[in-house]
């Protein structure tokens, strides 16, 4: 069970989380735009995760291949959809070289940003940590254990501190609250914080975790949160309600 599975069997059902589960369905979604730009940014800032590979293509004139390797300028041609799909099913992200580079201006931005937060974070600590853990689930009467599993985007293990980051087009306090309910990031914040409280029990009841919303657009504003007693008690409530779906 991971954060996402839960939210999918909060919000839809049994039968959709057993459809995407990568040890079930195994389906995928279509990535868009908008989470390819989300994945480069997390790697770009974490300097983890996916390998990103600037899509290129045969040169052809006139139809016909110069023997030149050039990089592809969109989508639209079938040598430049075969390179794509090529590069994700080798795991990494494809990304045009114009896309890229507008990209790393993106990340550039939003590290200053984080730089002149009143608290400002501090990425010293491991990226894309993986948690492996039991919880037992309330069955008819018995304890029955749940294997779970996160990632979480960069975990600070001496602090007692872990981030995960949000790219948005606002991180105004409405759209973050919407953001946090329509897309189950009040679910992650209980998982990962009773993952690290199981895991790490020195430290149990004093993690402090935070989502860090990161605007993609001028002026790329960061919006770090602690989700409020409320919020998390719906995390909580949400999180349980899965381990017995």
């Amino acid at each position: 069970l991971s954060s996402s599975m839960a939210f999918i069997l909060a919000t839809q059902s049994a039968k959709h989380a057993q459809l995407y589960h990568p040890r079930m369905g195994g389906a995928r979604r279509e990535d868009t735009d908008a989470t390819e730009n989300g994945s480069i940014s997390h790697a770009l800032i974490l300097g983890a995760g996916k390998e990103l590979e600037v899509v290129r293509i045969p040169h052809k004139v006139k139809g016909k291949p110069t023997g030149e390797i050039v990089d592809a300028k969109d989508w639209r041609t079938n040598d430049a959809k075969e390179a794509r799909s090529a590069i994700r099913a080798a795991g990494r992200i494809p990304v045009l070289s114009k896309k890229h580079d507008i990209i790393k201006g993106t990340v550039a931005a939003i590290r200053e940003a984080i730089a002149e937060l009143d608290e400002p974070i501090t990425l010293d600590g491991q990226s894309e940590v993986t948690l492996v853990w039991s919880e037992d689930a309330q069955l008819d009467g018995s304890a029955v254990p749940v294997l779970c599993r996160a990632r979480i985007d960069h975990l600070r293990l001496s602090a007692g501190t872990w981030y995960d980051f949000k790219f948005c087009d606002s991180v105004s306090p409405r759209s973050v609250q919407r953001h946090m309910v329509e897309y189950g990031t009040d679910i992650q914040h209980w998982a990962y914080t009773s993952a690290l409280s199981r895991l790490v029990p020195d430290l149990a009841g004093r993690w402090d975790g935070q989502i860090v919303f990161c605007e993609s657009k001028p002026p790329y504003c960061v919006t770090p949160i602690r989700p409020d007693g409320a919020m998390r008690e719906m995390g909580e409530h949400r999180w349980e309600r899965a381990k017995t779906m």
